[in-house]
Order: C-alpha cells, then sequence, then structure tokens
C-alpha cells in the first residue's frame, strides 16, 4: 500500500508540472501572412516639406493591402504628440480613382494610437473591392504648406473558412480585424509584434 501512495503523489505532482509548464490554454503564435492580391507595395509613409517640429504619424497597415471581413471595419493610426493640426480623413476607391469619403476630425487631443470607425462615419466597403485610406495633418496657418500625410489600402473579402481568432485572421491576410481584436483586449505586446512584422516601431 506504501509504494501504491507514493506512485500516485509522484504521479499528481508530474502532471501539476506538465500542466504549470505547458498550459492547455496556450494562445496560438500570431503570424501575419499578406494576402496574395497581385498589387505592389501600398503603404506610403508620411512626408512634409515645410512644416517645423510636426508630430511623426504613421498609418497601423501593412505595405501591402490588408484584408477585412467586415462592411465597416475600425482603422487605426498613431501620433507621436499632442497636436493642433488639422486631422483629415479620406477613403478613396483605387481602381476608379473615386472619393467615397473626405471629412474633418478635428485634431489630436492625445498623443499614440488614434481611432478612425467607418461605422461612425457611416461609410460601408464593397465587396472585392480595393479603397486607399488616406491621413492628413494640415494648418490652417499654413495652408499653402505642403501636406503631412500616410496612406494604405484595405480590401474587403468574405474569407473561404471560418475564422475564429486573432492567430486565424493574420494568418489569412485579414490585418484589420485582427489588429482590432488585439487593441480591444488591450494586447499591447502583440500588438507590437504584429507591427514589427510588416515594419511598423511605434516611438
Amino acid at each position: 500500500m506504501q509504494n501504491k501512495t507514493l506512485n500516485r503523489g509522484s504521479l499528481f505532482i508530474l502532471l501539476m508540472f506538465l500542466n504549470s509548464t505547458f498550459p492547455a490554454s496556450a494562445e496560438k503564435l500570431i503570424v501575419f501572412r499578406p494576402a496574395q492580391l497581385g498589387a505592389p507595395t501600398q503603404r506610403i509613409g508620411g512626408g512634409t516639406r515645410s512644416f517645423q517640429k510636426v508630430p511623426k504619424i504613421q498609418l497601423l497597415a501593412p505595405p501591402q493591402t490588408g484584408l477585412t471581413k467586415r462592411a465597416a471595419p475600425t482603422l487605426y493610426w498613431y501620433s507621436s504628440t499632442l497636436s493642433l493640426y488639422n486631422v483629415e480623413f479620406s477613403l478613396e476607391l483605387e481602381d476608379e480613382n473615386q472619393t467615397v469619403l473626405d471629412v474633418k476630425l478635428g485634431t489630436v487631443n492625445s498623443p499614440g494610437i488614434q481611432v478612425i470607425r467607418l461605422s461612425e462615419l457611416g461609410v460601408k466597403l464593397k465587396p472585392d473591392q480595393i479603397y486607399r485610406w488616406t491621413v492628413v495633418l494640415s494648418s490652417d496657418k499654413e495652408p499653402d504648406a505642403n501636406l503631412l500625410f500616410s496612406n494604405a489600402t484595405i480590401s474587403r473579402k468574405t474569407p473561404t473558412l471560418p475564422l475564429n481568432n486573432v492567430a486565424d485572421l493574420a494568418e489569412a491576410g485579414y490585418w484589420y480585424d485582427a489588429l482590432e481584436k488585439l487593441i480591444e483586449k488591450n494586447k499591447s505586446e502583440q500588438v507590437d509584434d504584429l507591427l514589427a512584422q510588416v515594419g511598423i516601431a511605434l516611438q
């Protein structure tokens, strides 16, 4: 009886060790794989000529066209500092060179990640179309200055297979949906890892 008790105790300790070392609910590694849409590199970084001490802006988007499942996805961009520059947002149909929306969003009230919710702007993306979205900073004091801007592309596509988590979304090329889920869950380290995969470092 004593040997059996010892064996059971040893087995219990071993199981506890394995459970703590290899948790059953371990998250899948998040790896972004761009969709193969046959399009060239799309993301254009910010550029300016005459502004002084302007904030650094960066769209949180891949260089390729990122996908979304949603008709009105959430878009994210980054501003390095508080800014009194005017923020303008535009959305265009890439192939048709048609402006869908051109709106002023006010100023940057706090540095960091900024949010643009297309649902609040009354915009819905058509399936299988490529859209270019642009964020521009302008100044009332320098209306003729070369504007600080950044743009990227997005396309709405219905996935052929169920995409149930962030890792599946990222691997299938659904950048915007994967990023939104990570930001909503406040997964800052995973957000940084995902951004690093497409060459974005927020500073």
